[in-house]
């Protein structure tokens, strides 16, 4: 067997050394560009090391394909991306298909800016990191990634092994698996990461999908640091529905053991699971660190466990809330450290705070909770520490870096890597309709992804620049949802609401418990405000509730801002019956507060009561439906470019009378329909039959969250003689 050492200088002595290697050479490279790698049929007896001469000069490639091939070790190697006029967000360079025993150890996958693509990607990280696909016994070890659009992904592949990795500035995925067996996740140093307004992108720093509905089993991620940091908020460990079905055994995932990490985050889905069979949550530390750019949402991570998941075990954890726990025979909850944000101060010693140092690392105090129950990370035992001396790879200078949402992104200041640019080659690539990165939505729900077929290489045939590619579902972003995003209303800071809908002004009344919060200073429109309270809809109370009665698996969380009623997309839905008090009413109005689970622009069935009034989402628009003489109801009044298909919270209101035969829709208090020209009709309209009031609809799936909900037979319309006036609603 050749145990050789062989150094190379050109791309040409690099050919020919992997041409006439059989197993057991080591290749150095000297400093410089070595272009476009392809490695198809590489079947070597044992490793073939590819490595740089000097670490402190790293070789680069600028595009990497490794399909079909055996035992080959990158060490100390630069993949350097440099973004091109037309190149996609799902641009992958990097990819490992079809292959076996392949390592990365010690390297750094260099991502890039986009610039000057007109849209709101522009100074955000573009193209994919590290793509691995079907293959097995994969390892990436103290490896940097920064400036992707995601950074590593794994789908239909096992045994897989990602230790010791930096991962930062990135704008949508940190590590994503799907349909993957035996990996593990360990000492990562995932952080910072910088979004796109306006993009979709779901932000998730670990992510378990199911492309096309398969699950994955036997991961462990362990020993893990997820910071936000100065960067912007994501979710953190997240493994959603997808495209899921419950009965279906093969959509499970299994035997999931998340253990000892650390989590600073703005974003409810701290460490969120569904439908696993086989859960292990323990000793992990998750906590809510400030986030001045986010200005509504969800910002409190939480541990969120979907109900119907099996054998599941939640112990020794610091959490601000667990989500989930229904008295399950089958679950095991001890010694968990319930440390709500008022509760930081009398439980850790602030080492250092994102916002000011970069970086969060809170001890713990003696005698605490959270000391007295032994809980959370023990990896907070050794504050203060260099976390990127921790994961043993330098942080590369990142040009350029920042976040066109609602943080800063932020900048490391270790060793400048230069890289070289590389124009040899061009990569056609092909139709990618994952793009659409399906959004996220808080506290759980369904990201349904989808499959992309933009740079798979598995079976193409790698020339000298056309990368013609096979189907590659590897990044198909099917997780998540988030409801992280943006809430415009304007502020209640009231200690106690605790039910019914709060729709508008500022109010600091220390206790509003009531149903509807009509209190605080109106700062909007110098006409009287409409409110709602005929009925409201008290989510707290649902469960149990005679009339208002939860189907499917419909069920009520917790989220920073009160209860919600949290639907996945499978003919989820709330009953509310006849309501017969408003059953002669000749003006009908109701107002719901909604947070999509994808930014899918998915139709989406929101309030009906059918043959009357009801609410359906399509697109990134709405459709009004009322009975009328003029029109089919089901066809309804449709308004587009609202913006509805992203997965901020929207406050919608729909207000019909047919005595004047006026209809108005506001969005986020702002009127976007007025119809006066249609002749109204839907008192008795359907001759005496009663369908009743439904939140969802079996045939129009509703997934996200509904946090507020009611209806009133007597507002005031918005009144437009003096031109559209804003922030209407109370």
């Amino acid at each position: 067997m050749a145990t050789q050492t062989i150094t190379v200088s050109t791309t040409t002595e690099l050919n020919q050394a992997l041409s006439n290697a059989t197993g057991g050479e080591t290749i150095l490279l000297a400093a410089g560009s070595y272009g476009k790698l392809v490695l198809k049929g590489a079947q070597y007896a044992s490793d073939v090391t590819i490595k740089s001469a000097d670490s402190s000069a790293m070789a680069s490639f600028s595009e990497a394909y490794v399909t079909s091939a055996s035992n080959i070790t990158f060490d100390t190697i630069m993949f350097d991306y440099t973004y091109s006029s037309g190149d996609s967000s799902y641009t992958s360079k990097f990819r490992v298909e079809n292959s076996s025993n392949i390592t990365f150890t010690d390297s750094v996958f260099d991502g890039d800016f986009a610039s000057g693509t007109g849209s709101s990607a522009d100074g955000t990280g573009f193209g994919k990191g590290l793509v691995i696909r079907g293959s097995t016994n994969v390892e990436v070890i103290n490896t940097e990634f920064h400036s992707w659009w995601k950074a590593l992904g794994a789908s239909m592949s096992n045994d897989i092994t990602m230790i010791g990795n930096n991962i930062h500035t990135i704008r949508s995925d940190g590590i994503s698996l799907g349909e993957v067996q035996n990996v593990l996740i360990e000492n990562n140093y995932i952080h910072d990461f910088g979004g796109a307004a306006g993009s979709g992108d779901h932000r998730d720093m670990i992510q378990i999908q199911r492309s096309g509905g398969t699950g994955s089993s036997d991961i462990i991620i362990r020993n893990n640091v997820l910071d936000m940091g100065a960067g912007d908020y994501t979710q953190g460990i997240w493994a959603g529905r997808d495209k899921a079905n419950y009965s279906d055994p093969t959509n499970w995932n299994y035997n999931i053991t998340i253990e000892n990490n650390i989590l600073y985050n703005a974003h409810a889905n701290g460490i969120a699971l569904h439908q696993t069979d086989g859960l292990n949550i323990l000793n992990n530390t998750v906590i809510a660190v400030p986030d001045p750019y986010q200005t509504g949402g969800v910002t409190i991570p939480k541990i969120i466990i979907s109900p119907d998941s099996l054998n599941v075990a939640v112990t020794g954890n610091v959490a601000p809330t667990i989500v989930g726990d229904q008295g399950q025979a089958d679950w095991t909850l001890q010694n968990n450290a319930l440390v709500a944000t008022g509760s930081y101060d009398s439980n850790f010693t602030y080492n250092a705070t994102g916002m000011v140092d970069g970086y969060n690392q809170y001890s713990v105090i003696a005698g605490s909770l959270v000391d007295s129950l032994n809980a959370g990370s023990s990896l907070v035992d050794n504050y203060p520490y260099d976390y990127n001396s921790w994961v043993g790879s330098s942080s590369t200078v990142v040009s350029g870096s920042g976040s066109n949402t609602t943080g800063t992104g932020s900048t490391d200041t270790g060793g400048t890597v230069t890289g070289s640019t590389d124009t040899s080659g061009t990569d056609t690539g092909s139709t990618d309709t994952s793009d659409a990165d399906a959004g996220g939505t808080d506290t759980s729900g369904t990201d349904t992804g989808s499959t992309d077929t933009s740079d798979a290489d598995a079976g193409g045939t790698y020339t000298s620049g056309t990368d013609t590619g096979s189907t590659d579902t590897s990044d198909a972003d099917t997780g998540g949802t988030d409801t992280g995003g943006t809430d415009t209303d304007n502020t209640d800071t009231s200690e106690a609401d605790t039910s019914g809908t709060d729709t508008g002004s500022t109010d600091t009344s220390d206790a509003d418990t009531g149903d509807t919060d009509t209190g605080g200073t109106d700062t909007g429109s110098t006409q009287s405000q409409m409110v709602f309270d005929d009925f409201v809809l008290d989510i707290a109370g649902l469960p149990g509730n005679d009339q208002a009665k939860l189907r499917d698996d419909a069920t009520v969380v917790d989220t920073v801002s009160g209860p919600a009623i949290l639907f996945d997309g499978q003919q989820d839905r709330v009953e509310l019956g006849r309501l017969h008090q408003f059953e002669e009413s000749e003006q009908i109005a109701f107002t719901v507060e909604f947070t999509r689970a994808e930014a899918d622009g998915s139709a989406q069935r929101l309030v009906w009561n059918k043959g009357h009034v009801g609410l359906t989402l399509v697109g990134d628009g709405l459709k009004a439906h009322v009975k009328n003489n003029d029109g089919k109801f089901y066809k309804g009044f449709a308004v587009d470019d609202l913006g509805l298909n992203d997965t901020d919270t929207h406050q919608i209101t729909l207000m019909v009378d047919q005595v004047t035969d006026q209809l108005q829709v506001l969005v986020d208090g702002q009127l976007v329909l007025e119809e006066t020209n249609t002749d109204f009709d839907f008192v008795g309209s359907n001759g005496g039959t009663e369908w009743g009031w439904n939140i969802g609809l079996r045939n129009r799936d509703v997934d996200g969250l509904v946090s507020g909900f009611a209806i009133d037979d007597d507002v005031q319309f918005v009144d437009t003689s003096a031109g559209l006036v804003d922030d209407f609603l109370v």
